[in-house]
C-alpha cells in the first residue's frame, strides 16, 4: 500500500512540474506571438 502512495506522490510531483513547464512555454510563446503581431501592425 505504501508503495502505491509513493508512486502516486511522485507522479503528482512530476505532472505538476510538467504543467508548470508547459505553462511557462505557452505563456512565453503567447507573448512572442502578440509581440510579433504588434510589430507587424506598427510596421504597416
Amino acid at each position: 500500500m505504501q508503495d502505491t502512495e509513493a508512486t502516486t506522490m511522485t507522479s503528482r510531483r512530476v505532472s505538476s512540474e510538467f504543467v508548470a513547464e508547459w505553462r511557462r512555454r505557452s505563456t512565453s510563446s503567447l507573448i512572442e506571438e502578440s509581440f510579433s503581431m504588434y510589430v507587424s501592425d506598427c510596421g504597416t
